[in-house]
Parts: structure tokens; C-alpha cells; sequence
């Protein structure tokens, strides 16, 4: 019955090259979709875990309770001792200890209010070295955004004066040396954010040897959930979350979109594969005397049915074949350049990064193929019922 599939595909030339082309289209699209989903819910999830959560975090059970307020009198103190302690377990990347700062930067006559992100700037995760534009990183000193610089037409070397409050509820200031000037296409940090050493921020506040929160980066983040368990056993007196704790509802609902997205994929497989019907429907009435002939001749609906699911087999494996091939060349192509979202990031304030990297696992891969090939063959079993209402004489009769 397979050479009876080849045979009726080879001769009906171009209703079979438009069914494989509408195929493919559906099947590249598939992939496609699939791609940037995965590669947008992983580059917002990077997002959030590089510049707002990380993998776990600890603070102050009562610093977490009241964190909006930003009370810097409920401080992790010896965070030096905890860091070198948390540095010694398995899988742990980097340990960053942070202030998150409310204040104003002040140049002359003009004054305008800050966020003030403070951490070891040579050890952290928002790798500021890949978004300097001028200057370098060293130890102590302080990173502004490009637009925040322009603003105050400074430049670096340059000693703008950094007014915070103290953990005393006072007010103190200090004059950090500008080191470099940063680019992260991202408005709330270019505009609004200096970024300082611990140790001058701690200064700053009067609170020596202390942070407000110690971020922890993890090699791997399948091993989010167990560490944190580990953490929480371990440090019963502070609050230690994990990034999907601190995510809340927002993680569920990208997990979630992640799955609607897949299922609107599969839609599009399948209703590209329906003009599999149109085509062996047609056939089928194209050949009604050639099937009544072969029913004459002893041949069994099943065996012609399975000669209809082979055709719907070979335009799935042609058809869904080459447009997965087109598609995951595309994604691969994409997952090394990039795709730029600054314009639809216009107006959003967001920390994640601008540009998307579009990937596909080989177990999402795997279930592309098998998408885009099982649903052309499955299609063709719709049209394939009709040959049991066939009659042989009827049929055979039919050619008059």
C-alpha cells in the first residue's frame, strides 16, 4: 500500500507540492512560536534573577515584612562571616551582600532623586563590566547611568555629592569619584540609578560589616528549590526566599503563558494539516473507480485506509519535516544574534535586558518533530472513513 501512496502523490503533482508547502509553513511556524516562547520566558526569568531577585535571597525576617519602607535598621550584621560561610556550599556561584538606597544626587545647583543599588561591583550579577561604555571597574567608586550623566553634564573623575539616610533615621552624604558610566538599555537604571560599593554605602548608612539583603547565585537553578530548603534549615532567623517565592503569581503566570503558547502552536500544526482532508478528499473522488476496482479485487478497507494514512504520512514527514528543519535553522540563527526588543520595550519600565535569544531544547525539539509529522498522518484518517461507504460496483460504475 506504500507504493500505492507514492504512486497517487507523484500524480497528482501540484495539489501535492501546495499540500507540503502549507504543511511546512505550519510546521516552521510551530517551531517558531515554540523558539521565542521558550527564549522569552527564559529571558525574562534571566531578567528578574539578574537584576531583581537572584536565585535565593536573605534578609531580615522583619526587613521583609517591611521592605517597601526600605528600614535599614533591620541590617544583616557580620555579613561577612554569613558570606564566607554560604561561599563554601556546593553549587553556590556568588555571594553578593546589597543595600537598596533611596537618595539624591547633587551637582551645583541641580538635585534630583536616585535609586542607589550598592554591592562589590566587581562581583555581582549585573556584570557591569559587559555594560560599561566608559571608564572601568574598580573597588571603590561609583557607576552612572549614560543618561543620568548627561543630565548633570559630568564626566568621569568627577565627584557628585550622594545624600542617603543612615540607619539612624539621619541624613548623610558622601562624594564617591564617578569610575564609569553604564549603558543597559533599560530606563529605570540609564536614568535613575547609581551604582556604589558596599563599603561606601555602608558609610553611608553607619552600619559597618552589614547589608540589607545578600543575594546568592546559584551554577545551576535547578537546585534553587533544595538549596533553599538547605538555607532555611540552616538560618532559621532570616527570611530565605527563592526567586519563584519573590516572583509570586507572576512566575506561575509565565509558567503559564509558557504552556498556552505550546498548545496555540499545536493548533496551528493541526490546522494547517487540515488541507491534508481537501486533498485526499479530492483524491479520492479523482480515483473512485481505481478504489472500487481495488475493492473488487479482494483489497480490505483497512488496507486502503492504511494507503491514505501513508500519503498523510509522507506529506507530515516532507512536509513537517523540512518546515522543523527551516525552523529550528532559524532559532538556531537567532539564539547566537539575538532579537532586539528595545522599540517594544519604549515606555517600559522593566529591568530586563533589550535583546531576546530565541532557543528550543531537544526534548521541545523532539516534540516539534513528532507534532509535525504525527498530525498530517492522524489528519488523513478523517477522509480515510469514506472508503468504507464505498461501494466496488458503484464505484467501478462510477468511470461512467
Amino acid at each position: 500500500m506504500f507504493k500505492f501512496a507514492v504512486k497517487n502523490i507523484l500524480r497528482y503533482k501540484n495539489r501535492s507540492i501546495i499540500t507540503m508547502l502549507v504543511i511546512m509553513v505550519s510546521a516552521f511556524s510551530t517551531v517558531l512560536i515554540v523558539g521565542f516562547m521558550q527564549g522569552m520566558t527564559a529571558h525574562m526569568l534571566d531578567g528578574f534573577i539578574k537584576y531583581q531577585t537572584s536565585h535565593i535571597r536573605i534578609t531580615k525576617k522583619e526587613y521583609f515584612e517591611k521592605e517597601r519602607f526600605m528600614p535599614l535598621y533591620e541590617s544583616i550584621e557580620n555579613v561577612s562571616s554569613i558570606k564566607n560561610e554560604l561561599e563554601k556550599e556546593e553549587n553556590v556561584k556568588m555571594v553578593t551582600p546589597t543595600f537598596h538606597l533611596a537618595g539624591f544626587i547633587a551637582k551645583d545647583d541641580t538635585t534630583i532623586p536616585i535609586s542607589i543599588i550598592a554591592f562589590d561591583l566587581k562581583n555581582n550579577s549585573y556584570t557591569l563590566n559587559e555594560k560599561l561604555i566608559e571608564g572601568s571597574i574598580k573597588e571603590r567608586g561609583i557607576i552612572i547611568g549614560e543618561n543620568l550623566i548627561k543630565r548633570f553634564d559630568m564626566k568621569i573623575g568627577d565627584k557628585p555629592m550622594i545624600v542617603s539616610s543612615t540607619a539612624y533615621d539621619a541624613i548623610n552624604a558622601k562624594k564617591p569619584e564617578i569610575i564609569g558610566v553604564s549603558e543597559f538599555g533599560i530606563s529605570e537604571f540609564d536614568k535613575k540609578t547609581v551604582f556604589m560599593d558596599i563599603e561606601t554605602a555602608q558609610e553611608i548608612t553607619r552600619l559597618n560589616n552589614a547589608s540589607t539583603q545578600i543575594y546568592i547565585t546559584l551554577y545551576n537553578e535547578k537546585y534553587t528549590d533544595s538549596i533553599t530548603k538547605l538555607l532555611k534549615s540552616k538560618y532559621p532567623e532570616y527570611e530565605v526566599q527563592s526567586y519563584k517565592a519573590q516572583m509570586g503569581s507572576l512566575y506561575t503566570t509565565i509558567m503559564a503563558e509558557k504552556n498556552i503558547i505550546s498548545f496555540i502552536a499545536i493548533i496551528i500544526m493541526f490546522l494547517g494539516s487540515l488541507v491534508i482532508i481537501n486533498s485526499l478528499v479530492a483524491s479520492i473522488y479523482e480515483r473512485l473507480s481505481e478504489i472500487g476496482m481495488l475493492k473488487a479485487l479482494g483489497f480490505s478497507n483497512n488496507e486502503l485506509k492504511k494507503m491514505l494514512l501513508f500519503e498523510g504520512t509522507i506529506f507530515g514527514l516532507i512536509g513537517g519535516g523540512s518546515g522543523f528543519i527551516l525552523g529550528l535553522i532559524f532559532i538556531t540563527y537567532l539564539s547566537i544574534k539575538g532579537f532586539d526588543i528595545s522599540k517594544m520595550m519604549t515606555g517600559v519600565d522593566l529591568a530586563i535586558d533589550t535583546v531576546v535569544y530565541p532557543s528550543i531544547n531537544i526534548f521541545t525539539a523532539l516534540i516539534c518533530v513528532v507534532v509535525s509529522v504525527l498530525i498530517p498522518a492522524l489528519v488523513s484518517l478523517i477522509p480515510a472513513k469514506m472508503i468504507t461507504k464505498i461501494n466496488p460496483v458503484d464505484a467501478i460504475n462510477s468511470r461512467n
